[in-house]
């Protein structure tokens, strides 16, 4: 069925208008605005939109949020070979593990059908929990410089995103 979030559809009404030339702008012909809450939903948007043009408006938004699930999905077993304990775990353990336990559960599927910027949001917040993880290994320029990138990135996901963007690094230095 269709998304009823009606915030899912303005990433789409924006990447609609720029795509028609009309630029990032509520209504064609008037000044351009951005009233918008992540900047890379809307990007993530405009691109689906860009390659699919013959897809429904529906279907763009559940495809954005359902990307977002997949590489989730993906990203989190991976994140767990690398750091989770004990190491004897591999990527087999923690895919059979994760994939079941968050998929299947019911307020993941909402998301991930939703067109909505959750599940970027979230996947952006694991980068910064592997760029933390990094950054305690021991702390070097090129760790903290990647601290610093994936933070940003999760700031352009969804703005609360700086609180851990913020916090997962200091409190990491600090300890």
């Amino acid at each position: 069925p269709p998304t009823d979030f009606d915030d899912a559809y303005m990433a789409l009404r924006y990447a609609h208008h720029l795509l028609d030339g009309n630029g990032v702008a509520w209504n064609p012909g008037e000044p351009w605005v951005y009233g918008m809450t992540s900047r890379l939903h809307f990007l993530w948007v405009l691109l689906l939109r860009a390659a699919f043009p013959s897809l429904g408006p529906a279907a763009v938004l559940r495809a954005a949020s359902g990307g977002m699930a997949v590489a989730l999905l993906v990203a989190m077993p991976l994140a767990l070979t690398l750091f989770g304990r004990p190491r004897r775990y591999g990527l087999a353990f923690w895919s059979a593990l994760v994939i079941p336990a968050i998929g299947f559960s019911e307020a993941f599927r909402f998301h991930a059908a939703s067109g909505m910027d959750t599940l970027l949001g979230a996947l952006t917040n694991l980068f910064v929990v592997v760029a933390t993880l990094r950054l305690s290994q021991g702390p070097t320029p090129g760790r903290v410089w990647a601290a610093v990138a994936a933070g940003s990135v999760a700031v352009l996901a969804r703005p609360e995103n700086a609180l851990p963007a913020l916090l997962c690094p200091l409190l990491a230095l600090w300890f």
